[in-house]
């Protein structure tokens, strides 16, 4: 299964995104492409997520067994209650 990265990342306006980085799976790709929840960010040439420990939960679970994912230190999550 391919690692899916997920970094923060400062995009226009300076607003703060998650950055989802792979390398190249069709069906990662598939799956990002058609999911609401990500964005495809033109200038980075990535896929983004909205900052958010659900946001990261909801992703998981749509990559489900296709591909792992791969948390930067440098993300904050807190824990989901």
């Amino acid at each position: 299964m391919p690692v899916v990265k997920l970094q923060p990342m400062l995009v226009e306006e300076n607003k703060m995104v998650i950055s989802v980085t792979f390398r190249y799976s069709q069906q990662v790709c598939e799956i990002l492409r058609h999911s609401r929840l990500t964005t495809w960010q033109r200038e980075q040439k990535c896929f983004a997520i909205p900052e958010g420990g659900h946001h990261i939960q909801q992703l998981a679970e749509e990559l489900e067994g296709v591909g792992w994912l791969w948390l930067s230190r440098e993300l904050c999550t807190r824990p989901l209650t």
